[in-house]
């Protein structure tokens, strides 16, 4: 591998170039420097591990999931970082899944949909995740 490559480590029905998507989420949800940071370094370590939802107008793709992401990928991008998939190639493509909607005003009612969180972990929950036997999460971000 490439020194400026990150794996591509999921799979996906469509690839789509970061330079083709377009968000449609104004401003819905903030983020900060650290974040991007945190989510950058997230990247960096695991690869990039989860399609970003796209809505294909017919012309344009819009993210409808996974705006950090494709942000943050573009910022590698310039950095001069490529994505490695499983096949050997190396492009600026990310794995990407298309959403069906009829018109923009579908897209953004599915992308309240996608962002919309129906439960709550307590922290014995989110304890008993990180620390079950044998599978201890090491969650240090770099």
């Amino acid at each position: 591998m490439l020194s400026k490559t990150i794996p591509i480590t999921c799979t996906a029905s469509h690839f789509v170039e970061i330079q083709k998507m377009h968000a449609i989420h104004g401003n819905l949800r903030s983020r900060t420097s650290e974040h991007f940071s945190k989510l950058r370094s997230l990247i960096l370590k695991h690869g990039f591990s989860f399609p970003i939802y796209l809505w294909f107008d017919g012309t344009e793709y819009y993210t409808l999931d996974g705006h950090g992401r494709d942000y943050t990928c573009q910022q590698l991008v310039e950095e001069g970082y490529l994505f490695q998939h499983k096949d050997g190639e190396i492009n600026s493509k990310l794995p990407s899944v298309l959403i069906d909607a009829k018109h923009k005003k579908k897209a953004k009612e599915k992308l309240l949909a996608v962002n919309s969180s129906f439960g709550t972990i307590t922290e014995e929950e989110h304890y008993s995740f990180i620390f079950e036997p044998d599978y201890e999460l090491n969650l240090e971000i770099q």
